[in-house]
């Protein structure tokens, strides 16, 4: 069971080179699905990649593909609050109420591509960046890029 205050997922992510950098949580193996969030607090979903360990980190591309979707801030919503909202394709979104928005003014939502029935976005594009606490990765560990790095 892996919990966080707030009842945040499992894992915060750090923005760094339009990426996201995740450490991974204790318990984790290659293949298991894990929910992080972003600093702008979207919630995304991926799959740890091979070799994952805990305390690996990875990084993490979100796609890029969205549509705009409008929503009224309910009654009772304050800022940092979570609301809900069907995109057209009935997936239900969860959102949380940005600083200065009052109930019944409309915020704009970038709804992905690759939104999953839960809400999460689902992130594809995954790679193991450094090992346990920041431990480089061993020499036969398959990344992107590893080949023109190696070449300098």
């Amino acid at each position: 069971h892996l919990s966080n205050e707030m009842n945040r997922p499992a894992t915060q992510a750090i923005q760094q080179q339009g990426a996201l950098i995740v450490n991974l949580p204790p318990g984790v193996i290659p293949g298991h699905l894990l929910r992080a969030m972003g600093p702008d607090g979207v919630v995304f979903t991926f799959q740890a990649p091979a070799g994952s360990l805990p305390g690996c980190s990875v990084k993490v591309v979100l796609p890029t593909q969205t549509t705009v979707l409008s929503v009224r801030i309910p009654e009772g919503a304050q800022a940092g609050s979570e609301i809900s909202a069907l995109s057209p394709s009935g997936v239900l979104l969860r959102c949380h109420v940005p600083a200065g928005a009052k109930p019944g003014s409309i915020i704009l939502l970038h709804v992905p591509e690759k939104m999953q029935q839960d809400g999460t976005i689902l992130a594809t594009d995954v790679s193991l960046i450094s090992g346990p606490g920041g431990a480089p990765l061993p020499e036969s560990s398959s990344r992107p890029g590893d080949a023109a790095a190696g070449a300098q």
